[in-house]
Parts: structure tokens; sequence; C-alpha cells
């Protein structure tokens, strides 16, 4: 399916939930695409993936920084690398690992 946005699309009009990757997928379809201005609109916030474990919030926080780095946003890249190594050496910590330096 790599490149195929038009199956991604279709497959993506199928789902229903509030389940937070599915907006985070709509907004790597759309810079993907190129438009990094609706990805950033479609992007969840950190606070819509409330209550996940840290893997999962950090894979939103490293697809925002991601985002922001394309869109041209230096500063917002980097603060979004910034709270994703804190959520990295979070789970780290409680998985009994090293931490992210």
């Amino acid at each position: 399916m790599r490149s195929d946005f038009r199956q991604f699309d279709a497959i993506l009009s199928e789902v229903v939930g509030d389940d937070f990757r599915f907006p985070m997928f709509r907004a790597a379809r759309a810079e993907m695409a190129g438009d990094t201005d609706v990805a950033l609109k479609l992007a969840p916030r950190p606070d819509a993936a409330g209550g996940v474990a840290p893997t999962v919030l950090g894979q939103l926080l490293g697809s925002l920084a991601r985002t922001s780095y394309n869109a041209g946003d230096e500063k917002g890249a980097r603060k979004g690398l910034h709270e994703w190594n804190r959520e990295f050496a979070r789970f780290s910590r409680l998985s009994g690992g090293e931490a992210a330096s």
C-alpha cells in the first residue's frame, strides 16, 4: 500500500471511533501529500492521548515533532522532540532500561 493514497484514504474513511491515532494517520497522510498546514490542523494534541501508555504518547509526540519540522517550525519541532524524549525516558525507567540523554 506504499504511496497508494487512494487506498489509504478509503481505509481511513471506514474507520469509526475516537482513537487519537486515526487523526494522527490522517495528519501523516496530508503531510505525505505535502500539505503541512492541513497536517498541523488534523494532528491530535497530546492531551487527546490522555491516560495511555508512554509508548503510545511517544508516537503522538514524535509525529507532532516531525510534522512541525516539515512545516518549517524548527522551534515547535525541538519542543516536540524534548517532550518525546521526556516520555521515552519515563517509559525506559518504567521498563527498567536506560533513560535517554
